[in-house]
């Protein structure tokens, strides 16, 4: 994994290029984290309201979860911005899924705190690289340099490769006074990227 992943990284010109190629990611890490930053300040409610989605509350939770992403990244047409609408979406999933098994309604998450913001924004950098990567691995099968059962084998560790190596640190920060779609947010996120991409790289 680690040989690929450094291929990988290399193909894309390294981590800083890697980072800076990552727009539609970064736009969408920003939302999602000022979104749940929201809910752990000030509520479900408000940070819905916040989002123009005042009216989904109450609502079923995929119906909630799919305006949630529609609000933060809204679906775009390059495969780039295709994988952070679905990294964006499956981190939303893994948010909500102590939510989706009780089957009660979303405000439980008012007991979002700064960690729990920490941990959700892990989830979405590490799905949108890995969603990032199976499009180079679809290709690959296309060109039949790689069979679907060796994908299927991949795929799997790879993914728990990517989640491993996108671990943030916010022992100096608090997530939830940062403004994520201001100055500051968006550098961060940038770096948070850069950090990723190095350490799946073997750049660090």
């Amino acid at each position: 994994m680690g040989r690929a992943a450094q291929r990988y990284v290399r193909a894309l010109g390294g981590s800083r290029s890697a980072s800076a190629g990552s727009k539609g990611g970064r736009r969408a890490a920003a939302g999602f984290a000022g979104f749940l930053s929201d809910v752990a300040r000030g509520g479900v409610a408000d940070a819905f309201d916040k989002l123009g989605l005042g009216s989904i509350v109450g609502r079923d939770l995929d119906s909630v979860i799919a305006a949630i992403a529609d609000a933060v990244c809204p679906a775009g047409a390059d495969r780039e911005e295709v994988a952070a609408r679905e990294a964006t979406a499956e981190a939303l999933e893994e948010v909500f899924a102590d939510v989706i098994r009780s089957g009660t309604d979303p405000t439980q998450l008012n007991a979002m705190d700064a960690a729990s913001v920490g941990r959700a924004l892990e989830a979405m950098v590490a799905s949108y690289i890995y969603n990032r990567w199976l499009d180079d691995l679809a290709a690959k099968i296309e060109e039949k340099a790689m069979s679907p059962q060796q994908a299927v084998r991949v795929e799997h560790r790879m993914k728990e490769f990517i989640r491993d190596a996108v671990k943030l640190d916010f022992q100096q920060r608090d997530p939830l006074s940062i403004k994520w779609n201001g100055p500051e947010g968006r550098a961060l996120i940038g770096r948070i990227y850069g950090d990723a991409f190095a350490v799946i790289g073997g750049e660090t």
